[in-house]
């Protein structure tokens, strides 16, 4: 009981620090739910992240390597990601909450390692070297295990002259 009081009293806290129109409120409350509003008038990272990804995949353009907006929305959605979803963020005794938090943090950074892999194959595509090195060596700071991505740095090494970093 105390649990559900000390929430109530941290969203009415939360309620007063946030300004809200009177047609959108930031937050929708129930007995049983708490959520950001979608209508209201805020910016959530993870929602750009995705929905710049889904608009370049939704686009028909017919390479990736010439599509200016595409790779401009992959490097925007790259950019926007700054760590792991809720990354050291925990709640107690919340098996579900956790599963939600472990499997949406899964597929972010899949898309994410996605992105890095298009802005990387597209930039080497172009002749863009500095590039393709930015987003593989990111892609691989990631996963460090990716051999494909391993090849393709030391591709691009070569490809400078630097046959030493290379090997």
């Amino acid at each position: 009981m105390s649990a559900r009081h000390s929430l109530r009293q941290a969203l009415f806290q939360l309620r007063q620090l946030l300004p809200e129109a009177e047609d959108s409120p930031w937050l929708l409350l129930t007995r049983q739910t708490v959520q950001l509003n979608p209508a209201a008038a805020l910016r959530v990272d993870v929602t750009t992240f995705t929905q710049l990804l889904a608009a370049c995949k939704a686009h028909a353009h017919t390479d990736l390597a010439t599509c200016a907006a595409c790779l401009d929305r992959l490097r925007q959605a790259v950019d926007l990601y700054q760590g792991d979803f809720l990354s050291g963020f925990t709640v107690a005794d919340s098996n579900p909450f956790e599963e939600w938090r472990r499997i949406l943090q899964e597929q972010l950074h899949i898309q994410l390692l996605d992105a890095l892999r298009q802005l990387a194959n597209a930039a080497e595509r172009t002749g863009d070297v500095e590039g393709a090195l930015q987003a593989a060596q990111r892609h691989l700071a990631l996963e460090p295990w990716w051999e494909a991505t391993h090849r393709q740095v030391m591709r691009l090494w070569a490809q400078r002259g630097l046959r030493a970093a290379a090997l």
